[in-house]
């Protein structure tokens, strides 16, 4: 609570008042959004989704300054306390810095994973979205849509796609595996007949449908498998 209280109500320096002032001269007249991004976040295995906080649709650079305060304070929540403790990992190292983006007035939003996290089948996106902007929808207040995709037919299996979400807004969530190197958790949001892909993050929990059948990247988490083929070394490690 100290430590909240003093983040929250210390005076800002000089040079980090002209810093965050320049930067909100670069959005002109657009709201923004400011997101804690967490030093520790996002690791392999673990995440720190929800955990901090966030502020949207900022139309003021008093009202910015206070979500800067605000982001950092929730550094200190008591939420993401116990979730490093209970995860054995050094507070006393854990940083948090901001992201600054134009803030959009969604026709949908959602997230999307690039392996179902349920079934473990890679060749299945799970998507989930509502109506509107993406709060509701992280935060459990609203039952979203659910869509089924098979990369490799390109046929949905279950679901209807939101309006104005195409094939090929398909295929970017299939790029960003690709370009990370592991399933994704894809926030997105569709504003004016534009897609736009607004944070993506490692999936750290994947279930195995035990009648699926076929051993996958899913089975191991010891960051050793490809779609490759299995070479004899490598076999003999998982054998």
């Amino acid at each position: 609570d100290e430590l909240r209280t003093a983040v929250k109500n210390r005076e800002f320096s000089p040079e980090l008042t002209l810093e965050l002032r320049n930067l909100w001269k670069q959005f002109s007249s657009d709201p923004v959004c400011v997101r804690s991004s967490g030093t520790c976040e996002d690791l392999p295995d673990l995440s720190f989704a929800g955990q901090y906080e966030t502020s949207l649709n900022i139309t003021s650079f008093e009202a910015f300054t206070e979500a800067v305060r605000n982001c950092w304070a929730s550094l200190f929540n008591t939420r993401v306390q116990e979730y490093f403790r209970q995860n054995h990992l050094p507070r006393e190292k854990a940083g948090l810095a901001l992201i600054v983006q134009q803030f959009l007035h969604a026709d949908f939003a959602g997230v999307t994973f690039t392996v179902h996290p349920l079934t473990g089948r890679q060749n299945h996106l799970l998507m989930e979205y509502c109506a509107g902007g993406g709060e509701e929808l992280v935060s459990g207040r609203v039952t979203p849509s659910t869509v089924v995709f098979d990369h490799a037919t390109e046929k949905l299996v279950s679901g209807q796609l939101p309006e104005g979400m195409r094939p090929e807004n398909l295929r970017d969530f299939r790029r960003l595996q690709v370009l990370f190197g592991n399933p994704q958790d894809v926030e997105w949001v569709l504003a004016r007949g534009q897609f736009w892909i607004v944070q993506s993050r490692p999936v750290t929990r994947i279930k195995v449908d035990a009648d699926f059948g076929t051993w996958t990247t899913a089975d191991f988490r010891d960051g050793g498998v490809a779609s490759s083929l299995v070479t004899p070394f490598m076999w003999s490690l998982y054998d």
